[in-house]
């Protein structure tokens, strides 16, 4: 059974799959596969190696209204996960660090929303990225382009809801 503690590890399993880019999927994340990313982590480790990085994080457990939840089949858990992308540049001029690093987003938007028909990550979720109407993207304090001038990865946090539905 789905539970609060394994939501994490569960999407975690959906970021690091990567299938081959076919139609419905989504392209490939990890740079083994021919994406753009060096990993995946579930959870951020202690030490993030330089390089470019999805991290998978818990932001908060939310509650489902009694109201709504009497009139479903099954009781909902809101999970609000985060996919933090860690971003070392690669490129030569500043321009060119934003426009890839908002191409790794546009990569990391594409896994998220998931395939045409399928909305679940897998079959992990009941929905993933539907409930609540939309998929933060946060920037964070720093301007990317001052991180890149002092070396240093950019982090961009795209936050989501991921729904389980419990029938008892």
């Amino acid at each position: 059974m789905a539970t609060f503690d394994d939501a994490v590890e569960r999407e975690g399993t959906w970021w690091s799959t990567d299938t081959l880019p076919s139609w419905p999927t989504a392209a490939p994340l990890q740079a083994a596969n021919g994406g753009r990313f060096d990993g995946v982590y579930v959870r951020e480790p202690d030490d993030v190696p330089p390089g470019r990085y999805i991290i998978i994080d818990r932001v908060r457990e939310g509650r489902v209204p009694i109201e709504t939840q009497l009139s479903m089949p099954g009781r909902q858990q809101h999970h609000h996960l985060m996919a933090i992308i860690s971003w070392t540049p690669k490129e030569d001029t500043q321009a060119l660090r934003l426009q890839a690093l908002e191409r790794g987003i546009t990569d990391v938007l594409a896994r998220l929303r998931g395939p045409l028909l399928d909305k679940t990550h897998g079959a992990q979720f009941t929905d993933v990225g539907i409930d609540g109407d939309m998929i933060e993207i946060d920037w964070g304090a720093a301007d990317p382009f001052e991180v890149f001038a002092e070396g240093g990865p950019a982090r961009v946090a795209l936050r989501y809801i991921a729904v389980d539905t419990l029938y008892l």
